[in-house]
């Protein structure tokens, strides 16, 4: 088991960071180098600046050795093509086109290990999945639905825990990072259904906060989205994490406190422009 973990901490993990090198922005020989050698930085990035330099030297080597690691034939969905998508802080993310497109989410922490402890970790999985969505089940729907399977994954056909959720098309913003405060309250001057959804949502979570010392990660870039256009925009929750205060880093429970007054303030706007 210890060395299941270890070989997907060190290799597994690091062939996901070759694969997805060419979604990260392309940057020159320096930029790369700094990636490389500068202190403070994952073992995950430090491999993608690799990545970055050999392709800044040699333009498409990014590219090529993405598709390379690429193994398809075992992904069990009947769907034309299978796309990256993006990198999230723990999963890496493919569209699989089709009638009804999907996203799988692959977890890097799982790719590789042994069957008992995949199911142990698709089990993990899917009960914060299901602890989030009981949080928000008393109001307008606000999380993804999500199906949670042990697959031979895209990275090399090796076997993984994946999430798989509906493909969300159209416009799709982070909630907070993608808008001003004027702009979202304005949104939901407009928008009822909108503006109830994000009472709701603030409201869960900052009860949620105070009682018990943790929330969901809506931290991370776009967990939290809002998504469609003009009358029709609505907020999705797509990301299950549960961010357990007493266990987060200082950087980022400052984050989380700044992340809290700003929705607090803007809960405290939309409640009185009723």
């Amino acid at each position: 088991m210890i060395w299941d973990s270890l070989r997907t901490k060190f290799l597994y993990k690091s062939l996901d960071a070759v694969l997805t090198a060419r979604m990260r922005p392309q940057k020159g020989v320096w930029e790369n180098l700094k990636g490389v050698l500068g202190v403070g930085h994952s073992r995950y990035d430090r491999v993608g600046s690799v990545v970055g330099l050999f392709d800044s030297l040699q333009p498409g080597f990014a590219q090529r050795a993405s598709q390379r690691l690429v193994h398809t034939p075992n992904v069990p969905f009947a769907s034309p093509s299978l796309d990256l998508l993006g990198c999230g802080s723990g999963a890496t993310v493919f569209l699989l086109t089709g009638d009804c497109p999907v996203v799988l989410k692959v977890y890097r922490r799982t790719i590789g290990r042994r069957y008992a402890a995949l199911l142990r970790l698709a089990n993990e999985f899917r009960t914060k999945y299901e602890t989030v969505a009981s949080w928000y089940s008393e109001g307008p729907e606000l999380v993804a639905q999500a199906s949670f399977v042990v697959l031979h994954g895209p990275l090399l056909g090796m076997p993984a825990v994946a999430c798989v959720q509906r493909y969300i098309d159209g416009e799709r913003r982070d909630f907070f990072e993608g808008f001003s405060d004027r702009q979202l309250l304005d949104l939901m001057d407009q928008n009822n259904d909108l503006r109830e959804q994000f009472v709701h949502f603030a409201r869960v979570t900052l009860d949620r906060y105070e009682r018990e010392g943790r929330c969901c990660d809506f931290l991370g870039n776009e967990n939290l989205l809002l998504v469609g256009s003009d009358d029709c925009r609505r907020i999705r929750l797509i990301d299950y994490g549960i961010l357990s205060v007493g266990y987060l880093k200082k950087i980022t429970r400052a984050r989380l406190v700044d992340r809290f007054l700003r929705m607090q303030s803007l809960l405290e706007s939309v409640v009185r422009r009723k």
